[in-house]
This record gives structure tokens, sequence and C-alpha cells, in this order.
């Protein structure tokens, strides 16, 4: 004997998320410890960064207090989200400070050359990111509006944080010690791998650009592909005992359907045109295939005729005593009322299709679903089938709803204001970009590799099989507010070292060798911490684990392989112009 339903499934999942949430969170911040350990080697900067991100999310959580919003499924990734990012900041940082104090620099002036030369990137970054979180306010679905909301807090108090009490922590442990360590010795080669990657990519800008392009080309098919889901199904892990359940009654029984949609019939509804319309739209549903039938054939659709028709067969006097016809519908006005207000007092089943207030002013159309697994295909299949059937009922107003309706209304909702949300994301950064750089051209380089990696990202969601739902919807937005940050360091980089050359190869190198370190760290550290999503036993939020680290690992690449490009490109126009 197993037992199974809605409630159980929800205390299961209760349970195993529980238990889960223990060793996710720690899990991320000894990967985080781990990465930073390899890579600086002191302990400070190992502890330093989680102490700033614990402030981060503290102060995070505080706010979700102050502004009344409630945790939920989407909240979940707030935390990997912000601990992600935020120690790109400690990254950047510390990278800068350390090759400052391989100069000869005191630990203050080192710390100021950082904070001036770093923070106007990092500023920068979070403005960008902020804007990409904030165009989740043009969602249909509260929850994501308010996911926006937070992390657009969130990735502002770890950049404050990080240029405040970070930065003067490390100033006061740095400031006694007669000598500093630093990274830029013998065992560091990061610094001159970088270098000498994009001296490769800048040899080879020709062939890096068809690679590009192809890859391109393959993503952009495949984005072309991709479907939406919104299912609650799609939440619940598989595994437990109350989800196998559940799959197995699917199968023993295919006619014990799990799922409703409704037909609401509001006005007046003791008429025998309503009856005779409810009859048209019943008959219109016997070509739906999504509609579930019993073993006999039958439409599995409850109605006020289907109550009729059964009271009648049990009870064959009421065929004659209230004039029915063949289709069970009474002949005049007058013998429906009569008729409603007997079985309205004497049959129970009539008031789950029937309300009464005064007068019969609204009844309803039960249709029960097959049990399929929810598609954006069966969505749409199942509203439109439903659409399709219903026909005017003359002074009575008539709705398609239900929960399949509710999914492809929102799925569709979904489609369009994260559509129009991407677009709008990218018009505002590239303007705030342009704007702050004063030239389109620097503005265009840093969006170019947001713009390849959206495009890949889609095409991985569809190579995956996977599909945007509620969590994975968000991509796009996170694409650009997460791949944005990587160029705007290397070009903020690059202006610097611009001051000092103008040799155009060696000012993209130097600019490389200098941050291309940073950028490669701070990707590894984001990409480990939302790869532990992985673990998280709901499917969703595996998808957004798996689909964020992708994220980042692609702005990677496109920013290696882009920016020292078309950073070249620039460089050497920018010596054309003055020369004339």
């Amino acid at each position: 004997m197993e037992i199974t339903g809605g409630s159980v499934i929800s205390y299961q999942i209760d349970v195993l998320t529980s238990e889960t949430n223990k060793y996710i969170a720690p899990g991320i911040f000894i990967v985080i410890m781990l990465i930073l350990l390899i890579h600086f080697r002191r302990i400070s900067y190992i502890f330093l960064p989680l102490v700033c991100l614990s402030i981060s999310i503290v102060w995070l959580f505080g706010s979700m207090v102050l502004l009344g919003i409630k945790f939920n499924a989407i909240s979940v990734a707030l935390v990997p989200l912000i601990m992600g990012l935020g120690v790109d900041y400690s990254v950047h940082l510390f990278y800068n400070y350390r090759a400052e104090l391989s100069k000869g620099m005191k630990p203050l002036d080192a710390m100021k050359t950082s904070i001036k030369n770093v923070g106007t990137a990092m500023f920068l970054a979070t403005l960008t990111t902020s804007i990409s979180f904030l165009s989740f306010l043009n969602s249909s679905i509260p929850p994501m509006r308010d996911f926006g909301i937070l992390c657009a807090f969130g990735i502002f108090y770890a950049f404050i944080i990080t240029v405040t009490f970070e930065a003067a922590v490390v100033y006061l442990l740095d400031k006694k010690k007669k000598r500093i360590v630093s990274p830029d010795g013998k065992r560091l080669s990061l610094g001159r791998g970088m270098r000498a990657f994009s001296s490769f990519v800048l040899k080879n800008g020709k062939y890096v650009a068809i690679f590009l392009t192809l890859i391109t080309i393959i993503f952009s098919y495949s984005a072309t592909k991709v479907s939406y889901s919104f299912s609650m199904e799609e939440f619940l892990p598989k595994n437990t005992p109350a989800m196998k359940t559940l799959g197995k009654i699917s199968d023993l029984f295919p006619s014990a359907s799990r799922m409703e949609e409704y037909i609401l019939i509001e006005g007046d509804i003791c008429s025998v045109k309503t009856m005779e319309s409810i009859y048209k739209i019943i008959e219109n549903m016997k070509d739906d295939k999504t509609i579930a039938r019993y073993p006999d054939g039958r439409l599995k659709v409850e109605s006020i005729l289907s109550v009729i028709e059964d009271a009648a067969k049990v009870n064959g006097s009421i065929i004659e005593k209230f004039n029915l016809d063949s289709r069970f519908i009474p002949r005049t006005d007058r013998d429906l009322k009569n008729l409603l207000d007997y079985l309205y007092e004497r049959e129970p089943s009539i008031k789950y299709v029937l309300h009464r207030n005064r007068g019969y002013d609204a009844t309803l159309i039960r249709v029960h679903l097959v049990n399929e697994e929810i598609s954006s295909e069966f969505t749409e299949s199942v509203y439109t089938e439903l659409t399709n059937d219903v026909i005017s009922c003359g002074n009575v107003k008539v709705t398609v709803t239900g929960p399949i309706s509710l999914i492809y209304t929102i799925t569709k909702s979904l489609t369009e204001s994260q559509l129009k949300s991407t677009f709008v994301c990218l018009f505002v950064a590239g303007v705030v970009l342009i704007a702050v750089y004063r030239k389109i051209s620097l503005g265009g380089i840093a969006m170019t590799p947001v713009i390849l990696s959206c495009i890949w990202i889609i095409g991985s969601i569809y190579l995956l099989n996977y599909t945007l739902n509620v969590m994975t919807v968000m991509v796009t937005s996170l694409t650009i507010g997460l791949g944005i940050t990587y160029a705007i360091h290397a070009i903020e980089r690059y202006k610097l070292v611009l001051q000092n050359s103008k040799n155009g190869e060696k000012v993209v190198e130097d600019t490389f060798a200098h941050i291309g370190g940073a950028i490669f760290i701070s990707a590894l550290t984001t990409i480990a911490g939302f790869s532990i999503l992985v673990l998280s036993p709901m499917p969703p939020e595996q998808q957004f684990g798996t689909i964020t680290a992708l994220t980042i690992f692609y702005a990677l690449v496109t920013t290696l392989l882009v920016v020292p490009i078309l950073l070249l490109l620039y460089t050497r126009r920018l010596k054309k112009s003055e020369r004339k």
C-alpha cells in the first residue's frame, strides 16, 4: 500500500530540500575557498571575501524582510548568484593590489591605486549588472520581479562592502609588514599565459573569427528550436516515493486524470438556448486528443447536462416530468428552472457544476485531461482546442480557464516579456557604456561578447534538452549582467595601458597580461559556485546552475577571443586618425 498526493509530495520535498540545503551553501563556500587558496595562497585573501559575501547576504535577507518579500523557490538561486558575482570584486581588487605591491608600492598607495584603477570597472559592472536584473520588473510573474530587485540590491551591497570594508581590512593587515610576498614572481605564470594566449588570438584573428562565426551559426539554429514550459511538476524531484507512486497511478489508470480545465459560463443559466450551447460545446470536444476518456470511450467531461443525464438514468420519471428531449435538455425555460430547483435540493453533485445566488447565475464544464508531460506543445494544444470548442452562448459570458490555460498564458507572457526585457537591457546597458566611454566603438566592443553569449546559451538550452521555464527563462538577462563585467574590466585596463604605449599588439597583450588572470580566476570561482546547484533535488535549480555556469564560461571565452581582436582594430584606427 502506497500513499501520494499534493500534501504528501510537498512534505517530502520540504524534507529533501532542507537536507540538501545543508551542504549546498557550505559547498559553495568550500569550492570558492579552494580556488582562492590555490591562486592567492594567503589565509586572509580566502576568508575576507567570504566574510564580505556573508555580510552582503545578511544585508540582502534583511532587505527582503524590510521590503516584505517572501522566500520562494526562485530565491534559492540568490545565494550562489550573489556569492558567484560578489567574489569577482574581491578577485579583481586583490589581483590589482598585489600587482601594484610587486612594483614596490607601499600598501596604502597600492590600495589607493587599485581602487582607482579597478573601482571604475567594478562600478560600471555593478551598474550594468543591476540594469540587467532590474529588467525582470517587466515580468508578469511577481516572484521574478522580486528576484530582480533582490539581485540588484545584492550586487550593490557586494560592491560597496568590497571597496570599503574589505579594502580597509586588507590595508590594516598589510601596513605593518616589512615585506609583502607578491604573486607576480616566478610562481605566477597565469599573467604570462594570458599574454601568450592574447598574442595567439591576435596572430590568428581571421581563423578565430571564422571559428566564432561557425559556432554562432550552429547555436543560432539551435536557439530557434528552444521550447517553453511552465509546470509545477518540473519543480518536483522524480525520486521521491510520492512522485514515483503518482507516476505509477498514471501508468496503471490512464483515465484517472490528474488535471482539469474549466469552461465557466456566467449569466442567464435558466435558458434552453444556454443548455443547447453547452451541448454543442461538448459535442465539439469529441475530436479533441487532449481530453481524457472513460474506458468505454466517453469523454471525461462533467457539466449540468451530465448531472441531468445521470439523474434521469436513475429516475426515469424525470424525463416526462420535466419534459426532456433526447439530449436530456428541457424543452422550455420554465421546465429547466423547475428541473434545476428539483436537482439542487436532491442531487449534491450538481453543486460542483452549478452556482445559485438568488438565481442560477453560473455553471461550469469540468474537462479532465489526458496524463501527458506538460510541454509548450501540450499546453498550447489544450488551450487552442478548448477555445475553438467554445461557441457563442447568447446572453452569457464564456471563459476558458484552468491550470493548463494558466500555464499557456503565463508561458506566452514570459516569452514576450523576456524578449522585451532582453532588448531593453541590451539597449540600456549599451547606452550607459557609450555615455561613460564617450565612444560608440568602445561600447560596442563591450557589448559584443554579451550578444554572442546570449545566442550561445539559448542554443545550448536546446542542445542540453532543456526548456525555458520560470528559472531558465532568466538566462538572457543573466547573461547580460554576468557576461558584460569581463569585457568592462578588459576595456578599463586597456585605457590605462593605452596612455603609455601606442603599439597596438603590445597594448592589447599588456592589457590581458594584467587583467586576464583576474578575469580567469573570477570566472572560475563563479562557475564553481553555480555548479554546486547541480546537487539540488529540484530539477529547475539543477538546470539553472548548469546554464548559469555555462553562461559564465561563454562570457569568458568570448571575452578572451573577441575583445583582443576588436581592441587591436580600435587601436589601429586611433593611430590612423592621429596621423591625419
